[in-house]
């Protein structure tokens, strides 16, 4: 028999050893505890389709306290949330059946329906009130939301950027670090060029430093004083790139 713990960190293990990004890790990890704490103790080669269906049950009335505060009531998981657990439980038990010889897999069940909401390109009011809050801002909000809005990128991929990633003759930047784990081209416009550079100088920035610094001088955030447009915190701000892709 094999302990369901410890062929879940077999996996992960695995999973990490082939590249796949923290996130991917980190999510697959919530999901796959939160399965096991459902199963009281079963062994891997005691799993059946049965406790999966009820699991899956059980995750649709689940709720949980989104910031750990009584005060605020808790939600249900969202559509998204049960699709990627029931991505994270497909993987796992595909690779199971291969890893340790199962005659079957006990995963049978069909994946959730999800639609992704519809997300709104920027109207050409909010674009010209944008640029125009570029104009007052300081070099730095002004050059993230320019390259936002120019570059259809997502936020992880800008904060992944290096300065040597940016040829400031053509607009060419690279975005290594994409959602799919192949790097890509975008190309910037010549006043976003500009505020790059502007920012750049200003900064004294080195060719081996992130090409957007956040405030606190790190890489793994991107935040913008910028409350007008509701951007003031990565998430939203992923919310504004997506808008800023869509155009």
């Amino acid at each position: 028999m094999t302990k369901l713990e410890g062929a879940i960190e077999f996996f992960l293990t695995e999973k990490e050893a082939l590249g796949r990004s923290p996130n991917t890790i980190s999510d697959y990890r919530n999901n796959l505890y939160r399965f096991v704490a459902q199963l009281n103790d079963k062994q891997l080669e005691e799993i059946k389709s049965r406790d999966i269906s009820e699991f899956f049950s059980w995750l649709r009335s689940y709720e949980y306290d989104r910031i750990g505060s009584l005060e605020i009531e808790p939600r249900k998981l969202s559509d998204k949330s049960i699709r990627n657990c029931w991505c994270a439980l497909s993987s796992f038990f595909t690779w199971a059946v291969g890893e340790f010889e199962l005659k079957k897999t006990p995963f049978r069940l069909d994946p959730p329906k999800y639609t992704p909401p519809p997300i709104e390109p920027l109207s050409k009011a909010e674009i010209q009130g944008l640029l125009g809050t570029c104009q007052k801002c300081d070099r730095r909000d002004g050059a993230v939301i320019l390259t936002l809005l120019d570059g259809a990128m997502r936020v992880g991929e800008l904060i992944a950027c290096d300065v040597s990633d940016f040829n400031q003759v053509t607009g060419e930047l690279i975005l290594r670090k994409t959602k799919n784990g192949k790097p890509r081209l975008t190309y910037l416009g010549r006043k976003t060029r500009q505020a790059l550079l502007r920012y750049l100088t200003h900064r004294d920035a080195r060719h081996e430093e992130s090409l957007l610094m956040s405030r606190k001088g790190r890489r793994d955030e991107l935040c913008l004083a910028n409350p007008q447009y509701k951007i003031a915190d990565v998430g939203d701000c992923q919310a504004f790139a997506d808008r800023c892709a869509k155009l």
